[in-house]
């Protein structure tokens, strides 16, 4: 898809320029431009951090953030901006997960481990010592396998 611009020299739509914005910002959109390009630099920091502490492959999400965001800045295209947000809503809400398991097991203490010296786990407590009784799924009774086969027999 080629527009006519001094970006692309197509002829397509008349010389509009394809990098320009489709709708002309207003004087409030500019201002709020100037905050954006503040966001985009955090965001960039953030995912430094992120790329050092973490590894690199937790930068990818905000790479591909700070990729619609930047896009979004140079065309003042709103829908980009919504898109940014999406995004980032994502990251959040798998940072709430992270931080609400963290919490539950009183920041970090109670985290369920493994031991190395135990063979095999206990019996649970329900575990019937007697396997000649089997559960009845209709009525919740149990029923003794000996009936169950005479009855099969007659």
């Amino acid at each position: 898809m080629c527009c006519g611009s001094s970006c692309c020299g197509c002829e397509a739509c008349s010389g509009r320029d394809c990098c320009a914005p489709i709708i002309p910002p207003s004087g409030k959109a500019k201002n709020w431009r100037i905050g954006l390009w503040i966001v985009l630099a955090l965001h960039i920091v953030v995912m430094g951090l992120k790329i050092y502490l973490m590894g690199v492959f937790s930068g990818f999400t905000d790479l591909f953030a700070i990729t619609i965001l930047a896009i979004a800045l140079v065309r003042f295209d709103y829908c980009q901006l919504m898109i940014y947000i999406v995004a980032n809503l994502f990251e959040i809400f798998a940072l709430i997960v992270v931080l609400g398991y963290y919490l539950q097991t009183d920041m970090g203490k109670n985290v369920p481990k493994k031991d190395k010296d135990s063979e095999k786990p206990p019996a649970p407590a329900d575990d019937d010592e007697d396997k000649t009784e089997v559960h009845n799924i209709n009525n919740g009774q149990k029923q003794n396998r000996i009936y169950n086969h005479h009855d099969m027999l007659v």
